[in-house]
């Protein structure tokens, strides 16, 4: 006698069976097209977006309508070869070893996004307009093509043709920069004629690349900020390290878009992490420093540790709080600190000031906890 099975049993089979078939007849969407855009030298106040008085970056800015823009994002150094080696590995400057020595390299054993990518089967390249972050900083690993003395207003172009003769999915780096000397230490404003330069360069980059099967990602920001000129030559002066960063996530992606506004403090640690996610490339969340960029603010905003460093001196952002240390190893450091924006008006996005009184030596003794540790000079 044949026994009947049990109801329970009967809808777990019909179930299975469903899973199968659909796994069966359905195909993984397409990998994304990706596009990095970093700039040098350029503040969020340069740019409209950020600053309502501010008049350029509008080609810049039309990123966050479909996207979103970061409020309070930071560089983890002032310098630019250790912020784009932070962007390409998702490592702070004392894991990935770059320093502003034009002589410092990436170490091969650091996995790059485009090595990431590149496993998971996309063609890359890169397109770069400053020769600092020429190929003998060994920041070309994983590029199918690293194009890296280019002049800024050919780099659009230059890429554009690469794009179109590559098989999808693709991912570009850009690095958009202007050689030419910066304003110095007692100037804060950018040169006008670089802004529109750079705003015109990614109009060329964008304008064109939702034709097609589909709208690409596109992570845009900067590598570090300006001086300040009412810094005093600190190194890692806020106005240094907060950059404008926009995330606009790929059409094909079956996640959420970006919230118009965060105002969740992140960094361009994050920014690897995000692209390898956005990629659909597998990977363990210990593979790198930071998670990837979030796609709205939580209830309440977490109290993550953010660090900048060059040389000895050590920046440390903990939730809404900073305090700057010109030498980690000091046990009474300068009492230089601040918040990002004030207790009594969480939704501001106004340039921090500073403290240098009582309250400023209290917080920095006490975010003291959250310095790293790092290795004597003895230690090879």
């Amino acid at each position: 006698m044949r026994h009947r099975p049990s109801s329970a049993k009967l809808i777990a089979t019909i179930l299975i069976g469903m899973a199968l078939g659909q796994g069966c007849g359905e195909e993984r969407p397409p990998s994304p097209n990706l596009l990095l855009i970093t700039l040098e030298d350029v503040r969020p106040d340069d740019l409209a977006c950020y600053e309502p008085s501010a008049e350029q970056g509008y080609a810049l800015c039309n990123l966050a309508q479909e996207g979103g823009r970061f409020v309070w994002a930071f560089s983890p150094s002032p310098a630019t070869g250790p912020a784009a080696a932070s962007v390409l590995t998702g490592e702070s400057g004392l894991q990935h070893g770059v320093t502003e020595s034009a002589a410092s390299f990436l170490p091969s054993s650091k996995k790059t996004v485009a090595e990431w990518l590149r496993e998971g089967g996309y063609a890359t390249a890169a397109f770069i307009s400053n020769p600092e972050l020429n190929r003998a900083r060994n920041l070309h690993q994983g590029f199918d093509v690293y194009r890296d003395r280019l002049e800024m207003d050919a780099v659009a172009a230059t890429a554009h043709n690469w794009m179109r003769h590559v098989q999808a999915p693709w991912f570009v780096w850009v690095h958009l920069s202007d050689v030419a000397p910066q304003p110095g230490p007692t100037q804060a404003a950018m040169p006008e004629s670089t802004l529109l330069r750079l705003d015109r360069g990614v109009a060329e980059l964008t304008t064109t690349l939702d034709e097609g099967t589909g709208a690409p990602g596109i992570l845009l920001a900067g590598l570090h900020g300006r001086p300040d000129p009412n810094s005093k030559d600190r190194p890692l002066a806020l106005a240094r390290l907060r950059v404008p960063l926009i995330w606009r996530v790929p059409s094909q992606s079956g996640g959420p878009g970006v919230g118009r506004r965060i105002r969740t403090p992140v960094s361009l640690i994050d920014i690897a992490p995000t692209l390898i996610a956005a990629g659909g490339v597998a990977t363990k969340p210990a593979e790198f420093e930071g998670p990837p960029l979030p796609y709205a603010d939580g209830s309440k905003r977490p109290d993550r540790t953010l660090l900048a460093t060059q040389g000895d001196s050590t920046l440390i952002i903990r939730g809404a709080e900073y305090a700057d240390y010109p030498d980690a190893k000091q046990t009474e450091p300068r009492p230089v600190s601040g918040r990002l924006w004030p207790a009594s008006n969480p939704a501001s996005e106004r340039r921090p000031r500073h403290d240098t009184g009582q309250s400023a030596r209290e917080r920095s003794l006490r975010l003291q906890a959250w310095l790293p540790d790092r290795p004597s000079p003895d230690e090879p």
